[in-house]
């Protein structure tokens, strides 16, 4: 059986409003068709810090072929500017969330919109944030990473190295909500965000690659940002994109021919 992590921030009229809660479950093998269990219920991450404005978490995880593990648990802080983060040791119940630690500041003018997306790549994690200027009214996607081996926690540049920094990867067009990012072994990171009623999407080199909506000829008008997966075979392909309609209704879709998303 496979684990989970879910994660949010509680609103509530106690001492933990605002602050981070995480839940641990397990997922039943594929071919029992059976809905997951929450292992043990939501606990508090850190129990010194609340976030009124920030908080809005993403989560990705990893084991290597050592057997070392980790939960990624990555948020803004209340500026919407500073990224920070929580690591949790693998196996779950076995250890412990990590102290806060402080990433990158957004640029002057920047700041970020609902959760940071987050991937696993071979070495670090892979984050993502849409940032909006209200004076210039612009949107971006900038992007940083966490290198994590069990022992040492740090923000970082793509290689591990901790000299962490925003790099802007996307400056092209409207961006409604927040990023999801995925990440696939041939085709690198695929980037999904709601633009309008549609759910957009592009590839690597991004910033180079056109932006282009996900079956747009549907009539489906979508209100949410969207979630996805990548790398997994599905049916018809290892991408499957899911985003609530203004209806209220879930919708999901699926790559018939993953290489329409390489460059």
């Amino acid at each position: 059986m496979g684990g989970f992590v879910v994660a949010g921030k509680l609103k509530s009229s106690d001492s933990n409003n605002n602050k981070l809660f995480a839940s641990p479950g397990l997922m039943a093998p594929a071919v029992l068709a059976e809905n997951p269990t929450f292992q043990s219920g939501f606990a508090v991450v850190d129990s010194t810090r609340a976030y009124t404005t920030g908080g809005q978490p993403g989560m990705s995880s990893f084991v290597d072929e050592s057997g070392v593990g980790a939960v990624l648990l990555a948020f803004l802080g209340d500026d919407l500017r500073t990224i920070h983060g929580h690591v949790h040791n693998l196996p779950y119940n076995s250890n412990g969330w990590s102290t806060r630690i402080s990433g990158p500041v957004l640029p002057a003018g920047w700041t970020a919109v609902g959760a940071p997306s987050v991937t696993r790549l071979p070495v670090t994690f892979q984050i993502m944030v849409h940032a909006h200027n209200n004076a210039t009214g612009g949107d971006r996607l900038y992007e940083t990473h966490f290198f994590t081996n069990g022992s040492t926690s740090h923000f970082s540049n793509e290689v591990g190295s901790p000299f962490p920094t925003w790099t802007l990867r996307l400056n092209s067009g409207t961006i409604a909500d927040d990023p999801w990012i995925t990440r696939h072994p041939d085709f690198g990171t695929t980037v999904y965000f709601r633009r309008g009623s549609q759910i957009m999407q592009t590839g690597e080199p991004i910033g180079s690659n056109p932006v282009l909506a996900v079956r747009p000829n549907t009539g489906i008008v979508f209100a949410s940002a969207p979630a996805a997966t990548g790398g997994v075979a599905f049916d018809q392909g290892t991408h499957v994109v899911t985003a609530r309609s203004t209806s209220n209704h879930i919708f999901w879709t699926e790559s018939n021919n993953d290489a329409n998303l390489a460059p």
